[in-house]
């Protein structure tokens, strides 16, 4: 069964994940997909963005969207399928992000903007120096049978591949709606129990994405930027990430209850 576009317009705001993982032309990014928004505005600043989504349709989108650019139909870029939400409808400010300025040097370089359909955490490699998350170790497809859906354990495995994949001091941007992300947990649970996971959070990246998020914005999101590490031992800052609203002894609890006997 054919799945259908979840997303026509970002949920997020652009202007916090650019102050997060501060792209620029040195930069390969790999970002999920989702409308195609948060792709094109990372592709302002890196030269080679790769975007990624699960859902077939969604990249349809986005190409779809990328043709609109590359014959600089702006009308048909910007325009969204979903009722009342407009496209700058995340920025909050009253100003739109996509102006024509912008989108002009975005269709620049229009060719450095890639597709595929695919899991993110399956394709990462050593390539890439900046990852996007958006929110995809909490979001849950309202279309997947609640049976087949990622649970906890699922995710850290997923986790594991991706952070093994990528080469130290690559940036990573996750978001959660929640103070207390999905990712933070995965990380001090991990981090824990195997010493596998090997993201070290970006305090200062992270304050700026969060400054930039609040600003007028009543319904955040609150994101996070992480470094690769590729230690085995924990540092200062990773101890305190894990000892951080609970994380380190929930991940504790968990570890218990995923080997207790059946």
């Amino acid at each position: 069964m054919s799945q259908s576009p979840l997303f026509s317009v970002s949920n997020e705001r652009l202007s916090t994940i650019v102050v997060g993982l501060e792209p620029n032309e040195r930069d390969t990014v790999l970002a999920v997909c989702g409308s195609g928004d948060q792709a094109f505005a990372l592709s302002e600043y890196a030269p080679r963005v790769v975007a990624v989504d699960i859902n077939p349709e969604q990249i349809r989108l986005a190409k779809q969207r990328a043709e609109y650019l590359k014959v600089e139909n702006y009308g048909d870029f910007l325009k969204t399928n979903e009722e009342n939400i407009s496209r700058y409808a995340t920025e909050r400010t009253g100003k739109p992000y996509f102006t024509i300025e912008r989108l002009e040097r975005i269709r620049s370089r229009i060719e450095g903007i890639h597709f595929r359909v695919g899991n993110i955490t399956e394709l990462a490699d050593t390539n890439y120096t900046k990852v996007y998350l958006s929110n995809c170790f909490h979001y849950q497809d309202p279309n997947q049978d609640q049976d087949t859906r990622d649970n906890f354990f699922t995710n850290l495995e997923k986790l594991n591949l991706l952070t093994n994949a990528l080469s130290q001091g690559v940036l990573v941007y996750h978001c959660s709606r929640f103070a207390a992300s999905s990712l933070d947990l995965l990380i001090s649970y991990g981090d824990y129990d195997t010493e596998k996971i090997s993201l070290i959070l970006d305090r200062n990246r992270t304050v700026l994405a969060e400054r930039e998020e609040v600003d007028d914005n009543l319904y955040p999101w609150y994101p996070r930027v992480y470094v690769v590490g590729h230690n085995t031992v924990k540092t200062p800052t990773q101890r305190s990430l894990t000892q951080s609203r609970g994380g380190w002894s929930l991940g504790r609890l968990l570890k218990a209850l995923h080997r207790s006997p059946k």
